[in-house]
């Protein structure tokens, strides 16, 4: 994350493989709600490819928070496992 961001910013519900955010961003973190073996898996990409990983497979538990701290060049796009509903936290450029 650039120097002098604050550590806020917007959010989006997941609960299945999608497109968080087409633009470059900052990726603060994932608040998962409620899971059944759910995973996640962070790309940097503006559109629907996985090209370029930002994570590994993230297996969060109920009622965690996963602080991420990276940069995106393209956007972010989100591979979604099993069953979550979870809220990734982002800052758009």
């Amino acid at each position: 994350m650039g120097y002098g961001r604050a550590n806020v910013g917007a959010f989006k519900n997941i609960t299945a493989t999608g497109n968080v955010s087409p633009n470059p961003c900052a990726v603060l973190g994932i608040l998962c709600a409620t899971t059944t073996a759910g995973t996640v898996t962070l790309y940097d990409s503006a559109t629907t490819g996985t090209g370029t990983p930002i994570t590994g497979t993230i297996t969060p538990a109920a009622g965690s928070y996963t602080p991420i701290n990276a940069e995106t060049s393209a956007g972010l796009y989100v591979v979604v496992g099993g069953t979550i509903n979870a809220t990734v936290i982002y800052a758009p450029y």
